[in-house]
């Protein structure tokens, strides 16, 4: 993944569980920016649309 500012998260994800609209997401090997992060799992929720997410409190909205 990269994004602005300019960043770069490597690694693996996989999903553990779901629940209608929701997934709960590992991910592993992750490095961010050249840093190894510990592994983590968090809750994602998607729009019914599939054209948004929150993740941990944030928002994120697909991009043309």
């Amino acid at each position: 993944m990269q994004g602005y500012p300019p960043l770069v998260v490597e690694g693996r994800w996989r999903i553990l569980e779901q629940q209608g609209p929701r997934v709960r997401v590992a991910f592993t090997e992750t490095v961010f920016d050249g840093t190894p992060r510990p592994d983590r799992e968090v809750w994602v929720a998607f729009s019914s649309c599939g054209q948004a997410m929150s993740m941990e409190g944030m928002d994120y909205a697909r991009r043309e």
